[in-house]
C-alpha cells in the first residue's frame, strides 16, 4: 500500500472514529464560516511519499509517510515555508504548547517515538517523546511523533486508533484556550485521596540496543538505559513485585521509581548530572510535589539516584536538608560498572 492508497483507505474507514470528524473540529476551533472539507486527507495534501491532513500546513498535522523501514503515522510540525505558511512564526507558540503537553502528560504518549529531519537532509535516530528544543525550530526542519508499520502489513484500524488517541494532543496544541486538567482534589484542609502503587517496568527498546557512545551522549537514551539497570538492582534488593517505574503521581507527574513493601514507601528520581548537588537540585522540586500534592500517605523516604560520587561537602548538605526540612531525603549512587546501588547517604 503506497501513501495515496493509505490516505484514501484512512478516509474511507475514518467515519467509525473520532478522527473522522477532524474537519468539523477544525471548523469549530478556528471559527470557519464553512466546513473546510469532509475527509482527513484531500487531494491537495496527498503526495507520493507523504500526506498531511487538509489544512495541516499551519497546524500540528496528522501525517503519514514513507520511511526507510516502513510507513510512519502520527503528528508532525512541518517547518518548511510555503504559500500557506510563509514564515514558521505561527507554529512557534504551538510548539510551546506541544512541549507543555509532552512535559506534563508524557504517560499518554507511551508507545510513540519521536524523530526529526533537518533541512540539510540529516535524520535523527528514533527516541522517546520529549520537548522540542529551540535549536530544532528552524525553517526546513520536520519534527515527527508517531509509530512505524512494516510496509507489507499496514493496519488501517491501528492507525485510526492512534489518530484518535493523538487528538487530545492536537486539540491542546491548536486550542489556545484549553488547559491541561488538574487533578480533581484540593490540598490542605480538604480531604485528599489515596495514591495506588503499581509494580512493573517497561524498558524503552531503543535504549537497550543503543551502543555505549549513543547512551553516553544522548541524555534521553542514557536516562532510559539507566532506569532499566536500576530497576533490576532494586528488584534484587526489594523483590520485583514491590518495585515500579514511571508511576503517575496525583499531580499528573511521572515518578521514576516507587518502592512499596509493607509499611515502606519510597519515591525516587533518577538524575544524570556529573555532580550530586546538581542532581539534588533538579530532583528535589519533583520529589516534593510527588510526595505531598494531595497525598493521604506521604512516602517514608525520598531518594535522588545518580551515578555521580558524593563528596563530603555534599553528604553534609544532605544531612543539613534532612534536619532543616524534616524530610527523609537521601542520595543513592548507582555504580554502572558493578550494576549495584550503593548505600544511601
Amino acid at each position: 500500500m503506497n501513501v495515496p492508497e493509505l490516505a484514501y483507505a484512512l478516509n474511507d474507514a475514518a467515519k467509525h472514529y473520532a478522527i473522522g470528524k477532524l474537519q468539523e473540529i477544525r471548523k469549530e476551533l478556528h471559527g470557519m464560516a464553512r466546513l473546510p472539507g469532509r475527509s482527513i486527507f484531500a487531494d491537495g495534501s496527498i503526495k507520493d511519499d507523504w500526506a498531511c491532513h487538509w489544512g495541516g500546513r499551519t497546524e500540528l498535522q496528522f501525517n503519514i509517510g514513507i520511511e526507510d523501514d516502513g510507513m510512519r503515522h502520527g503528528v508532525a510540525f512541518s517547518l518548511e515555508p510555503s504559500q500557506a505558511l510563509p514564515t514558521i512564526e505561527p507554529l512557534i507558540p504551538k510548539i510551546a504548547r506541544f512541549n507543555e503537553f509532552v512535559t506534563t502528560q508524557i504517560s499518554k504518549l507511551a508507545g510513540y517515538e519521536m524523530w526529526h529531519w533537518e533541512k540539510s537532509g540529516y535524520r535523527s535516530e528514533n527516541g522517546p517523546p520529549k520537548p522540542i528544543s529551540a535549536d530544532l525550530v528552524n525553517p526546513g526542519n520536520f519534527i515527527f511523533l508517531g509509530k512505524i508499520q512494516v510496509p507489507d502489513s499496514i493496519d488501517v484500524e491501528a492507525i485510526l486508533k492512534d489518530f484518535d488517541h493523538l487528538l487530545e494532543l492536537y486539540l491542546f496544541v491548536e486550542d489556545t484556550d484549553s488547559v491541561i486538567p488538574e487533578t480533581p482534589l484540593i490540598v490542605g484542609h480538604q480531604k485528599t485521596v489515596e495514591w495506588k502503587f503499581k509494580s512493573g517496568h517497561t524498558p524503552y527498546a531503543r535504549s537497550q540496543t543503543a551502543n555505549y557512545t549513543e547512551r553516553t551522549l544522548d541524555v534521553g537514551l542514557r536516562h532510559n538505559w539507566l532506569q532499566t539497570q536500576i530497576h533490576n538492582a532494586l528488584c534484587v534488593e526489594y523483590g520485583e513485585p514491590f518495585v515500579g517505574t514511571e508511576q503517575r503521581s496525583l499531580s499528573n507527574g511521572e515518578i521514576d521509581f516507587v518502592i512499596e513493601k509493607d509499611e515502606l514507601r519510597i519515591f525516587a528520581e533518577l538524575k544524570t548530572s556529573a555532580r550530586v548537588i546538581t542532581c539534588v537540585r533538579d530532583a528535589l522540586g519533583q520529589l516534593l510535589e510527588y510526595a505531598y500534592f494531595g497525598m493521604h500517605k506521604a512516602p517514608s523516604e525520598l531518594w535522588v539516584i545518580g551515578t555521580a560520587k558524593c563528596t563530603p561537602a555534599e553528604i553534609s548538605y544532605l544531612d543539613h536538608l534532612r534536619k532543616r526540612l524534616g524530610i527523609q531525603l537521601f542520595y543513592r549512587r548507582f555504580d554502572e560498572d558493578l550494576g549495584i546501588l550503593e548505600n544511601a547517604v
